[in-house]
């Protein structure tokens, strides 16, 4: 009863601000529609409870400003969805209100606009399913910069780990549920639907990147396990492992620093791994990443994704039939008879070795590794819905040679 009531005075609370502030909010919008042949505002919102949608979509904004000074003058308005306190990363938002404009009351002549007929022309475009498909941020565009003084605290920050400056990391980013559930806004959210049960198809277990983690070590990388939060820590020590999900000093503008300045952003495709296709840099290796279709074609990167197995017969799907079984939803995985089989660790550490020696230039491609490349992007490319997803590909943009070789010729049938 009790949750009940106070539900409904929220909804009371909400109602009423929205009320009131469409009191000045109708009046401001219909004078700036009137003065739109000379001076046009165009809204929008970025999404911030998600770091990988608003790193992405901030940036997007940034690169696509109005710089035409011809009538009319064009400007661009924002406001931060879900609330200006739900952001995942403090230190973003910084960037973001220092170069786009973002106020919170621009949310009222933003749904105002929309739900009064004539308004089109003040609405920003949004960039489709966060997806740089056309290789915009391979091109010369702003981005927003990291200040000298925050880099110098950043580097502070790992010295005091033991870090000495010149050294190479690498970032590891598992995904598990334990972020969205502990995030109070995507927890909300998630509640509604099994506790994100139905992304559990993206999730893995750390345990099984031991054995990579251990090769990179032994190479003298340092590692670091990225992550504001995670289900278990990794198992091994390290002098130069940090699991940061599991320290106290975590600071956001780590989480920004951190992932551009890596040697390697390794990902199981989730989040912040967006970034180093933003900055291009630093290359990217996607691991037990699904679905196969949503690889950062734009990117220097490897994606590998998990097994997709046929129930009834235990064989593997082919190309065709994941770009046909593309699925968003575990359940919906389970209702088509698919099997979602992790990556074993030892292929986890073949997917590592392969991207290392690419990185220092010792990796031999083979004849068939090329042959395999060559026709995964035939077919790719041959799909139908290719281009709602795709544009250009980035000339270093491939599926790991060991999963192509494991999968065999078969997986072009």
């Amino acid at each position: 009863m009790l949750v009940k009531l106070i539900r409904i005075f929220r909804r009371i609370y909400y109602v009423s601000v929205m009320f009131l502030n469409f009191i000045w909010a109708l009046p401001f919008l219909l004078i700036l529609r009137i003065i739109r042949p000379l001076i046009l505002i165009r809204f929008c919102s970025i999404l911030t409870s998600r770091i990988g949608h608003f790193t992405i979509d901030s940036s997007y904004h940034l690169a696509t400003l109005p710089k035409s000074s011809r009538f009319p003058k064009v400007y661009h308005w924002f406001w931060f969805s879900p609330n200006d306190s739900d952001s995942s990363n403090t230190y973003w938002s910084s960037l973001v209100r220092k170069r786009l404009y973002v106020r919170s009351w621009v949310r009222y002549l933003d749904y105002l606009n929309y739900k009064i007929p004539g308004g089109q022309l003040h609405i920003i475009p949004p960039l489709f399913a966060s997806r740089d498909k056309d290789g915009l941020f391979q091109k010369d565009v702003e981005r927003f910069s990291i200040a000298p003084r925050e880099i110098n605290s950043a580097k502070s920050w790992l010295r005091e780990k033991g870090w000495v400056d010149g050294e190479p990391f690498i970032c590891l980013l598992v995904r598990d549920s334990k972020y969205l559930l502990s995030n109070p806004v995507n927890a909300a959210f998630g509640a509604s639907r099994g506790n994100w049960a139905y992304h559990s198809y993206r999730d893995s277990d750390i345990d099984a990147y031991v054995k990579g983690i251990k090769y990179f070590l032994s190479q003298d990388y340092w590692v670091i396990r990225m992550g504001k939060s995670c289900v278990k820590p990794v198992s091994i020590k390290h002098s130069k492992l940090i699991d940061y999900p599991f320290i106290e000093d975590q600071e956001d503008l780590m989480d920004i620093w951190l992932t551009l300045n890596a040697k390697l952003f390794i990902s199981t495709g989730t989040g912040i791994d967006i970034l180093p296709s933003i900055y291009k840099s630093p290359a990217s290796l996607y691991v037990n990443a699904l679905p196969l279709l949503n690889l950062t074609s734009w990117h220097k990167m490897i994606w590998v994704p998990k097994y997709l197995v046929w129930k009834s017969t235990g064989k593997y799907l082919t190309f065709k039939e994941h770009l046909a079984h593309n699925y968003m939803e575990t359940q919906f995985y389970e209702d088509a008879g698919i099997q979602i089989v992790d990556l074993a660790p030892e292929d986890i550490l073949d997917v590592f070795q392969e991207q290392e020696r690419r990185l220092s230039g010792s990796w031999i491609e083979t004849e068939d590794d090329l042959k395999r490349q060559k026709s995964f992007w035939e077919i790719f490319k041959a799909w139908p819905e290719f281009s709602k997803y795709h544009n250009w590909i980035h000339p270093e943009a491939r599926v790991g040679a060991h999963f192509l070789r494991k999968m065999g010729d078969s997986f072009f049938e």
